[in-house]
């Protein structure tokens, strides 16, 4: 078969491979839609597990210690029952808490995920007791 494909030129090897590529992309489309989380589906809940998806690691488990026992149980709950890509709702999950902690209502300063959780996770390393504050305001 590639001997075939040898012999074609530029125009005739598209055609014959563009079949292909469009199947591909077609199949990708639908396997990101299945794995993708709708955010108007999701409670606050759900949204602030995935806002504390989305820092580090050591913070994350502070603000868990930090909660009380029926908290933390409904967070993590909810946490449980999603499924699917969180990247894609990420700056909705993060332009809802910049709005309920800036007192002008403004939104997530930045479209880039990393760039504001790595701002989050500085601003709050030492003050997880404010985040904490916060985070209830946003999401519980």
């Amino acid at each position: 078969m590639f001997s075939a494909l040898d012999h074609l030129n530029g125009i005739q090897l598209l055609l014959v491979l563009s079949p292909i590529v469009l199947i591909m992309s077609f199949i990708r489309k639908r396997e990101e839609a299945a794995n993708a989380i709708s955010f108007k589906s999701m409670n606050t809940v759900q949204q602030g597990w995935i806002f504390l998806s989305l820092l580090a690691p050591g913070l994350n488990a502070r603000l868990l210690t930090l909660m009380d026992d029926e908290e933390r149980e409904r967070v993590l709950k909810a946490g449980s029952n999603l499924q699917g890509n969180a990247g894609k709702v990420a700056v909705q999950v993060l332009d809802t808490f910049f709005r309920s902690v800036s007192t002008e209502g403004k939104g997530i300063p930045s479209k880039d995920v990393d760039e504001v959780c790595r701002f989050l996770n500085l601003k709050y390393e030492n003050d997880a007791k404010t985040l904490l504050k916060e985070y209830r305001k946003a999401y519980l």
